[in-house]
Parts: structure tokens; sequence; C-alpha cells
């Protein structure tokens, strides 16, 4: 969370956080607003009409930081007003690090776009870093493969 802060204190630019866990969503959000950002947090117990307010207000520029879980944020949604996607977690699940990536990169994007992944050394995290570079180089042969069929 301290260098998520330091991260956001440089922002001038909207910007996204994804955690794996609803407790992360809400430290990051609080970060946030912590370094003087103005911020909302998106996860499962948010009704679903302020869901879409926050989205809304983070797309017209009324809040700097979105802070949420891959569950409620990684799909179906449009965030291109961020350039910047940070991971204070990643999922087990490489799709849905994949998705939360694209939130942020889809039509309408008109900036490059960067990806920081906060991984403390020594951590399960660090191993799950790991396991899931490796799964996306299977994947991608298994892709390359088919492709020759």
């Amino acid at each position: 969370l301290e260098a998520l802060g330091s991260l956001l204190q440089e922002r001038t630019r909207p910007s996204l956080v994804f955690a794996h866990f609803r407790q992360s969503a809400q430290l990051a959000a609080e970060t946030a607003r912590g370094q003087g950002k103005t911020a909302g947090g998106l996860h499962g117990g948010v009704p679903l009409e302020e869901r879409q307010r926050l989205v809304d207000s983070f797309q017209a520029g009324e809040l700097d930081v979105l802070a949420g879980t891959f569950g409620v944020m990684a799909e179906g949604l449009t965030l291109t007003a961020a350039d910047l996607v940070v991971f204070l977690e990643r999922s087990p699940r490489l799709l849905y690090n994949f998705q939360a990536e694209r939130r942020v990169q889809r039509f309408g994007q008109e900036r490059p776009c960067l990806r920081v992944d906060l991984v403390a050394r020594g951590t399960v995290d660090e191993r799950l870093l790991e396991r899931l570079a490796a799964k996306g180089e299977v994947e991608a042969g298994i892709v390359e493969a088919l492709e020759l069929l």
C-alpha cells in the first residue's frame, strides 16, 4: 500500500487499481484518498446502481482512482479514462488478469497504457506471478500450434 500511495501521489491522470480481495480494494481506495485523490471502490458489496454511478464518475473525470475486485471490474466495463492499471494483487485465473488489463485498452482509448504489478519479494504473490507467466507461455504455445494446423 505504501508503494501504491507513492505511485498515485505522482499521478495526474486517472488510474485503475485491481485487487483479488474486497478488503484490498477498499484499502487501495483509502490509500488513494490519503494521497489527496478522489477515489471510488467497486466490489461485490456495492449495489448495482452505485457501481454504475462510480463507473460513470470515473469516465467523466470526476474520480482520480477507481479500485475494485476482479469479480466486479474485470468484465463488461469500459474504463478508458485511465491509462494506468495497477495490480495490487493478481487473480490466479490468467483470463481475469487479461480481461482486467483490457478495461483500459478498448475502442476509444487515445493514450498508451501502462500496467504495474506491485509485488512484495518472498511472498505468495511473487510465486503466483511466476506461475501466471508460465501459464501464459503454455497457452501461447497451444494457440501457436493450433494456428499451424
